[in-house]
């Protein structure tokens, strides 16, 4: 299956973009995702406490279900690249450490209010089933689209994002995600030699 890249950004040498990977899993492992999800978001258990008004499981919750480790596995090797491709620190060793994982269920009446995810270096969801033609917003790049089934959304923890109202009786079901990145000083680095002396 061919999985295809796109991006919104500023410029053609902006790091701080939008990525997105359409066909981001085999169906049935897609498939896989979709059912589990369903099930673990059958109950808002966060009470349309949070920005995303639809039903939510705990923010750590996926961590706790194999299910979802490809899931992750594969984000974290995506989001590698991405930063190897496209930041001119791409050479420096680095560790990519998954903060928060939680499922989503938006029913008709749902929405996702504007908002960011703060001090997280990357955010993003995977949504495997969307119905309808709801669209996702992301103000830092002036864009928008409909969201996509099967793909995946990449981008920077700060940039604001938000969705219409979902309008079909079908829910929508998708995951999100924070990822952050620990850069890791070389041997014999200036820094490194500096603390050692003193």
């Amino acid at each position: 299956m061919f999985v295809n890249t796109r991006l919104y950004q500023y410029n053609n040498v902006s790091s701080q973009c939008v990525y997105i990977f359409d066909n981001f899993l085999e169906s049935d492992y897609q498939q896989l995702i979709l059912n589990k999800t369903l099930e673990l978001t059958e109950i808002d258990y966060l009470n349309k406490s949070t920005n995303v008004q639809a039903n939510v499981t705990e923010v750590n919750e996926l961590f706790h279900h194999e299910e979802y480790t490809k899931l992750k596995d594969k984000i974290a090797s995506y989001l590698n690249t991405i930063i190897t491709l496209r930041f001119p620190h791409w050479g420096q060793q680095r560790k990519l450490y998954p903060k928060n994982m939680w499922g989503m269920q938006h029913f008709k009446g749902d929405f996702t209010k504007k908002h960011c995810h703060g001090n997280d270096n990357w955010s993003g969801a995977y949504y495997a089933r969307c119905p309808d033609q709801t669209k996702i917003y992301f103000e830092d790049v002036e864009s928008s689209e409909v969201i996509r089934e099967n793909s995946l959304y990449i981008f920077p923890g700060p940039f604001q994002h938000y969705t219409d109202v979902h309008t079909s009786d079908i829910s929508r079901v998708g995951v999100a995600f924070n990822f952050n990145v620990e850069w890791l000083q070389p041997e014999g680095h200036a820094f490194n030699r500096s603390k050692d002396n003193g």
